[in-house]
């Protein structure tokens, strides 16, 4: 065969060989029918998880999504994968209400909100599917143990680091859903994240059991239900009752921060709160929500003394959220600040006096841009209104009003229990969070009818879980709802409705002590979690040294019986 022949076939040859192989990856890319119907079920049952939050409420509707967790990671291949589908169809679908906040109030268009949010829904997964993953890895054949004590406690893990890396968006942890179920109970003991423990393995347990039909693991899952009956003790006490005001202006966002409209905007809390400043009639506190006061603090000084000395005159405490900004630091903050009776007659308020308290935690692009030298020049969405603020200290003094001691958190704060349990302690009576849910609602002028997505429901609710957890009565002043009073047990005291302007008045009892949440924070769930991985990699440990020995002594025969067949065939030789 003439060369050039030869090497035209060795191309074709070889060509042909690259074909083969690039088909074979792309079928072992495309999933087969049965791999889409898992697929599909994930993305279902994510979106069934969806209903079990707020507003829905539907608690058991989470127990279908982890059953269907858990039938995905018993299956042979790609577990990690399939439940990375299935958690984040359940962040998406529970976190849509975010791209409010774009489309409506920034210049995005909506294909690339729903892109940013499914890629934010994948990312806060990807804690998830990690853990996993790494699972699988390292328990490979172990079902019992890496899916009943592995998988669970790095699940909690996975929570954790979500809603504390890069500041975190601890929202869709899957303990809010068991707000007034039997799960609830292990709030004051172990937080949200015990909660969540407590229905993964209960969950697993059920879902093993019946897999292998063993009913001990049935058992063991009751069990543990039962046991979340007897931790709703009550470990706080109860005080004089005080009365309580809080002022729903309705401000709507679009004319919030409009320097013109000032002066309407205090009108209108104002008169809302005027028998209170006149004494027409009595309250202890009277609660202002977020940013009330749509001005700087320098700036309207007089205004608020004038205001204090009306408090002190018909004895009780007014507090209000409203921006601050300190000259000798050169930094702006979101603020609550609580003027009237205070400690003793003599407090009187003066610019930068104490009795108040600086956001910490701040909202990311919201309140506290990242990179904003670079990202503020890419629209107006890195460039919202009041978008520079500074953080305030971790650990700050608790605000005193009328004989109370306050706790608080402003909007986004009051779903991170732990940075809130650093200013919680004994004598600390109730908690007060002040927030504006605005940016997740719309109004539509033509009609005057205003639409509220989910995400107000989810953020009371999770105030809602921060009074369970501490047994401390937490107050929710807001501008446009949902305001609230939750009771030490999560109790609904009192509500204002979405998007009216109106007053509430509710006889709130105060409580002192801690609870063992209160004392410990996730100390407790951590050692759990430290107990499970600790048997997890015990087993993995005798597993390791067994298949290690095991293999020597097959070695080890393996070489006896080759020095013995060459003996013999010498000898035979």
């Amino acid at each position: 065969m003439p060369d050039g022949d030869m090497k035209k076939e060795d191309r074709n040859t070889g060509s042909g060989s690259r074909s083969s192989l690039l088909r074979r990856s792309l079928q072992r890319l495309r999933p087969s029918w049965p791999e889409l119907a898992d697929y599909l079920t994930a993305v279902l049952a994510g979106l069934a998880g969806s209903f079990a939050f707020a507003p829905a409420e539907q608690s058991y509707l989470i127990f279908i999504t982890l059953w269907v967790l858990f039938r995905l990671l018993y299956l042979p291949r790609k577990q990690a994968r399939k439940c990375w589908v299935l958690l984040g169809s359940l962040c998406f679908f529970t976190t849509f209400w975010i791209h409010l906040s774009m489309t409506e109030y920034s210049d995005v268009p909506m294909i690339l909100a729903v892109v940013v949010m499914i890629l934010f829904a994948l990312y806060l997964s990807s804690y998830h599917a990690l853990a996993i993953f790494l699972c699988n890895r390292l328990f490979r054949g172990q079902l019992f143990i890496k899916n009943i004590l592995a998988v669970p406690a790095c699940f909690i893990l996975a929570d954790y680091a979500a809603g504390h890396i890069l500041t975190g968006f601890p929202w869709v942890c899957l303990g809010y859903t068991q707000i007034g179920t039997v799960f609830g109970n292990l709030a004051p003991v172990t937080g949200v994240h015990g909660i969540t423990l407590a229905l993964l393995l209960v969950t697993g347990l059920t879902y093993h059991g019946l897999r292998v039909r063993h009913l001990w693991h049935v058992a063991a899952a009751l069990l543990l239900v039962s046991v979340t009956t007897v931790c709703g003790g009550t470990y706080t006490q109860p005080e004089k009752p005080v009365r309580a005001v809080l002022v729903q202006g309705n401000i709507m966002q679009q004319i919030k921060w409009d320097p013109a409209r000032a002066g309407e905007i205090f009108s209108t809390y104002y008169q809302l709160s005027r028998p209170y400043f006149l004494g027409e009639e009595k309250t202890d506190l009277l609660i202002w929500p977020e940013s009330a006061l749509p001005d700087m603090e320098n700036n309207i000084g007089d205004l608020i003394a004038k205001l204090d000395l009306m408090a002190q005159r018909q004895d009780f405490s007014f507090i209000t959220g409203l921006q601050t900004y300190q000259p000798q630091d050169q930094a702006y903050y979101n603020s609550v600040l609580s003027v009237g009776v205070q400690d003793s007659p003599e407090d009187i308020y003066t610019f930068l006096s104490g009795n108040r308290y600086y956001k910490r935690h701040l909202v990311p692009f919201g309140e506290k841009v990242p990179f904003q030298e670079i990202l503020r020049r890419y629209g107006s969405f890195f460039n919202m209104p009041m978008s520079s603020f500074s953080n305030g200290p971790d650990e700050q003094e608790n605000i005193a009003a009328k004989g109370v001691r306050i706790a608080s958190a402003i909007c986004y704060e009051v779903a991170f229990p732990d940075e809130m349990q650093e200013n919680i302690h004994d004598t600390t009576t109730l908690l007060l969070t002040l927030s504006n849910d605005g940016w997740f609602g719309t109004y539509n002028p033509a009609t005057a009818e205003y639409h509220v997505s989910a995400g107000p429901y989810q953020h009371a609710a999770i105030a809602r879980m921060r009074a369970m957890e501490f047994q401390k009565p937490m107050i929710r002043a807001t501008n446009n709802g949902l305001t609230a009073v939750y009771d030490a047990d999560g109790t609904v005291l009192a509500e204002l409705p979405f998007y009216q302007q109106g007053v509430l008045t509710v006889s709130v009892t105060p409580r002192h002590g801690s609870t063992p949440f209160g004392i410990h924070g996730y100390s407790i769930v951590f050692s759990v979690i430290f107990g499970m991985l600790l048997i997890a990699g015990s087993h993995l440990l005798i597993l390791m040294m067994t298949t290690t020995g095991r293999r020597r002594r097959i070695r080890e025969r393996r070489l006896k019986r080759g020095r013995r067949e060459h003996r013999d065939h010498l000898e035979a030789c």
